[in-house]
């Protein structure tokens, strides 16, 4: 048997936008959207563009890391200059995607990973971005939210693990410094360290 990858027969941008007018043909039967553009940078990468009266959705893929994702966001705020769009793993914030919590972004270099890939990312986007697609302006608040706490804990975490670093090191002024302005989030033991380094620092 042979289990060598299948190689692509055309160009691989080319066979990226006949699968994506394929599998997210839902987006223009069920939301609206128009198909807009396949704008292609050379051999490096190509956009392919979608387009609603309230939503714009943007599928990437090429050079380097060849992921399946896409960007979206509301026409006229977050396509806007020096704006951030939204990308799949935002749709996690909202109620009632939880099953979704380990999808993953594909890198489909190889033919087999972008026949396998697509279709996925077409299910998670038709289950989970259906009130995305509407406009709904409380989704994206929530969405926006949900970004902003995922990344106040991502800066507690590096935090705690600096103050980690100076308890081991018997840096109890540092230790303070850190954790000094989150000291409602911390646990037992960080709490008890703290507590132990204000005694010594005192």
């Amino acid at each position: 048997m042979d289990n060598t990858e299948k190689k692509f027969q055309e160009n691989r941008f080319e066979i990226f936008e006949k699968l994506v007018r394929k599998h997210f043909s839902f987006l223009e039967k069920d939301f609206g959207f128009k198909f807009l553009s396949a704008e292609r940078s050379d051999d490096a990468c190509v956009v392919i563009k979608y387009i609603s009266n309230k939503v714009f959705l943007n599928f990437f893929y090429g050079h380097p890391g060849y992921e399946l994702d896409v960007s979206f966001g509301r026409v006229g705020i977050e396509d806007q200059p020096n704006a951030n769009s939204f990308r799949t793993g935002d749709l996690l914030y909202l109620d009632g995607n939880k099953n979704w919590l380990d999808y993953q972004v594909y890198s489909a270099y190889s033919y087999d990973n972008l026949v396998a890939g697509l279709p996925k990312l077409a299910s998670f986007l038709k289950e989970c971005g259906r009130k995305v697609f509407l406009g709904d302006s409380n989704v994206y608040l929530k969405m926006l939210n949900g970004r902003q706490k995922h990344l106040e804990r991502q800066d507690l975490l590096q935090i705690k693990n600096k103050a980690t670093a100076a308890w081991d090191k018997k840096n109890y002024k540092e230790l303070i410094k850190l954790l000094n302005p989150f000291r409602t989030y911390l646990s037992p033991l960080e709490k008890k360290r703290f507590d132990y380094s204000l005694k010594k620092v005192s």
